[in-house]
């Protein structure tokens, strides 16, 4: 189970008020990770935690990546929801 300072993924998104927490050591890129979970379900405010990024994509196409212990890098599932 990946932790982030020592918060699993329950623990954080009850301690930052969020419907949901989903931590990876490594990933391709974080909005990806976000589109993927959000086509799959999961609600707006989701947050995608990763220490490690191997395709991140940022304005204008560039591409870059990220070393562990280099930063946190995220994204949050985001939709309008129905009342």
């Amino acid at each position: 189970m990946h932790r982030v300072d020592g918060f699993t993924a329950n623990e954080l998104a009850t301690t930052l008020g969020l419907p949901a927490a989903e931590l990876y050591a490594r990933v391709g890129s974080s909005m990806d990770e976000a589109h993927r979970l959000g086509a799959a379900g999961a609600r707006s405010g989701t947050l995608i935690l990763a220490d490690e990024q191997t395709a991140g994509r940022g304005r204008g196409g560039k591409k870059w990546t990220s070393a562990p212990g280099e930063g946190l890098w995220m994204a949050l599932v985001g939709r309008q929801e129905s009342a």
